[in-house]
């Protein structure tokens, strides 16, 4: 189980740095379950050793989701409410 959440939370790494809105958003923690939205709500939920939620409410310089979302495979909700600039969702999302 531990390999499975230290993947998830490389692939977070890895969607938070092909992103400039995604990078201000997280800030440079290299700890997923530390990252917290602008509330100081956390935004990485994680149940049974995997990414299970990703909170990116409010995100509003998002204007695109990056492929690497796809590789949350235990991913079962995405939170995008308020991301008013978010024009594209990636065709790796339906890998989820």
């Amino acid at each position: 189980m531990q390999g499975c959440l230290e993947e998830d939370f490389a692939a977070l790494r890895k969607l938070r740095d092909a992103s400039g809105a995604l990078k201000e958003y997280f800030g440079d923690c290299e700890d997923p379950r530390e990252w917290k939205d602008g509330d100081g709500d956390k935004v990485v939920r994680v149940a049974d050793g995997r990414v299970t939620k990703l909170i990116l409410k409010s995100c509003t310089s998002l204007t695109a989701l990056p492929d690497a979302i796809g590789e949350l495979k235990a991913l079962t909700k995405l939170d995008l409410i308020w991301c008013k600039s978010l024009a594209a969702l990636p065709d790796a999302i339906g890998g989820l």
